[in-house]
């Protein structure tokens, strides 16, 4: 599965083995089952997502209780409430699994320690 993360980077930048496997060790690997919520509102954002396989929902409800689908998430794509997740703060969104949900973590600690031990990967993120 690590595959797919390397080929995600490599559209924007170039990764040799090693640098990756550094790359890699700071990321997580979780499961979901459709249904389940990787976070909800009021949690705080520990980390931002990349999907390996799956759909997500990023759901956003007002004050009176109408939702509003923020963005539905595929395969190779990556989805956190990321004002929450920069900030440290509490979510202001759901997120949720509209299918079986495979995902690669990133904490915002390893996101930093990433981009000031790879400039590349901060260009990638950016």
């Amino acid at each position: 599965m690590s595959e797919i993360l390397r080929k995600q980077f490599e559209t924007i930048v170039n990764l040799n083995d090693g640098e990756f496997e550094i790359i890699k060790s700071h990321f997580t690997e979780k499961t979901f089952a459709k249904n389940e919520y990787v976070f909800v509102e009021e949690d705080y954002v520990e980390n931002c997502y990349f999907v390996v396989s799956g759909i997500l929902k990023l759901v956003f409800v007002n004050d009176l209780g109408k939702e509003f689908i923020f963005s539905i998430v595929t395969e190779n794509r990556w989805e956190s409430d990321f004002i929450a997740y920069f900030t440290k703060s509490k979510a202001t969104m759901y997120l949720k699994c509209v299918e079986n949900t495979h995902l690669f973590c990133l904490s915002l600690t390893n996101y930093n320690k990433l981009c000031n031990q790879f400039p590349k990967m901060q260009s990638f993120f950016h």
